[in-house]
């Protein structure tokens, strides 16, 4: 591809990182538990990755939340084979990625659906769970909703990078300390979750737009 349109693919790559991250991770969250969320976040990484380096040799596909979506899927079910903690969970986890999908039609459709909404309220839930202290609430949402590195979330905080990695990690080990205590709401507790959303959503893009003024933000 010609250098002017890799740049094309870069600037459709960011934005669609920044829309559709939170998403994958919201949905692997929610298949993989909470106690992974780490995982959830390395395995959109990768998708994203392989994302990048295809597009850039091959060009955008028509759908590339589709293609995104089917290889975060492909990946996750490769994790699961090989992760110890999760291979107990493997025939109920490769039905939640495989079970309901049988084209890309479909695939298009799920991630628009209530259901995939609902992944993003669960993951409100995650980020707030007690367990975590405030400032390491809203790094985490900053950083598996909206797509939101380090560095930035560094400057949000004004502290170092160091610091900011710091409290993503402790997040996260709480957050499989945990576990066993822990479920995701589901069914009608998720109504109380909607009922946070619209708080939840002003909070982030105030949040956002205060500091990171040059960097748009998907809430």
């Amino acid at each position: 591809m010609s250098e002017l349109n890799n740049i094309s693919v870069n600037n459709q790559f960011e934005h669609l990182f920044r829309h559709e991250s939170g998403r994958l991770v919201s949905m692997l969250t929610r298949v993989f538990g909470p106690a992974h969320v780490e995982k959830a976040e390395d395995v959109v990484q990768e998708a994203f990755m392989e994302a990048l380096e295809y597009w850039q040799m091959r060009g955008m596909p028509d759908n590339p939340t589709a293609w995104l979506f089917r290889v975060a899927k492909n990946r996750a079910l490769n994790l699961v084979k090989r992760d110890a903690t999760l291979q107990k969970h493997e025939p109920a986890i490769a039905e939640e990625l495989y079970g309901a999908e049988v084209d890309v039609r479909q695939v298009e459709r799920r991630m628009d659906d209530k259901e995939l909404h609902d992944d993003q309220l669960r993951m409100i839930f995650v980020c707030c769970h007690p367990a975590l202290s405030k400032d390491s609430q809203i790094a985490l949402a900053l950083k598996t909703l909206s797509g939101f590195n380090i560095a930035e979330i560094a400057r949000a905080f004004m502290t170092s990078e160091e610091n900011v990695h710091k409290l993503l990690v402790r997040a996260r080990q709480n957050l499989r300390d945990a576990d066993e205590d822990f479920d995701l709401p589901q069914g009608t507790q998720l109504k109380d979750l909607h009922a946070m959303l619209p708080a939840t959503s002003h909070v982030l893009s105030t949040y956002c737009s205060h500091t990171f003024k040059s960097t748009p933000c998907a809430t």
